[in-house]
């Protein structure tokens, strides 16, 4: 029985696997770089290599495949979430508890989504000197994560994407300031951390969430119904 069991979750892994491509592999590889050594992530080709190291590391298994969900929303493969029994919203509810991926991790994935091939251009030509000196081709995941291979990007230190970025697109300086002001309200919540209204982004007179303040948002509101909640014996 338990043998079906298995089987069946690699059955439904390899389903996942065979609707990603190249692009997905290289989002899920950079939203795991926290969890997994990074040594082992270099030598990844495919989804299931992934699949096989968040296996190995105990983070994924038959009982529990909520990272897995949490990797497929943030990269946007929500229809790949009912093969896992999830879907959008029942992912979203419980990200506040179950969440795994950093706000350093999301705020940088959320930078390179919006970094445009001519922004990127512009990035490198200003990073010039901090790059290596042979001519390479850089996505703009590949490049954050150069940056962190040579220390000049960190959890606690991001002033190269602050200069960068204020110098390239006031948006993409608007998402570091995010993370940043989150960071300082609740360092010890890193996952449930609020978001000021100033940082909200607005469009025609809408205001539009980004998906990290979105995540932002929905956390410390729950925090703030959890703190508020009456407690026995206070006044009404």
């Amino acid at each position: 029985m338990e043998d079906d069991v298995s089987l069946k979750f690699r059955q439904q892994l390899l389903l996942i696997d065979e609707n990603l491509v190249a692009e997905d592999v290289a989002a899920l590889k950079f939203l795991c770089t926290d969890l997994l050594p990074f040594k082992k992530l270099e030598g990844v080709k495919s989804a299931v290599d992934i699949f096989q190291l968040l296996m190995a590391e105990e983070y994924l298994n038959e009982e529990d495949t909520f990272l897995l969900a949490e990797l497929l929303y943030r990269i946007k493969c929500h229809s790949l979430l009912k093969k896992l029994g999830y879907t959008k919203d029942k992912v979203q509810e419980c990200l506040c508890e179950k969440g795994r991926v950093s706000l350093y991790r999301q705020m940088l994935y959320e930078l390179s989504e919006n970094i445009t091939n001519e922004m990127l251009k512009e990035i490198i030509f200003l990073l010039q000197d901090c790059l290596p000196k042979r001519r390479i081709t850089l996505s703009a995941l590949e490049l954050l994560i150069l940056l962190e291979k040579q220390g000049l990007l960190t959890e606690n230190n991001v002033q190269v994407l602050e200069e960068v970025c204020m110098t390239v697109s006031p948006d993409l300086l608007e998402t570091v300031n995010c993370y940043k002001r989150a960071k300082v309200s609740l360092p010890q919540h890193e996952n449930t951390l609020p978001v000021n209204v100033s940082s909200l982004s607005h469009t025609g007179g809408i205001r539009v969430f980004t998906p990290l303040q979105d995540t932002l948002i929905k956390s410390v509101s729950s925090n703030i119904n959890d703190h508020y909640v009456e407690e026995p014996g206070s006044v009404a």
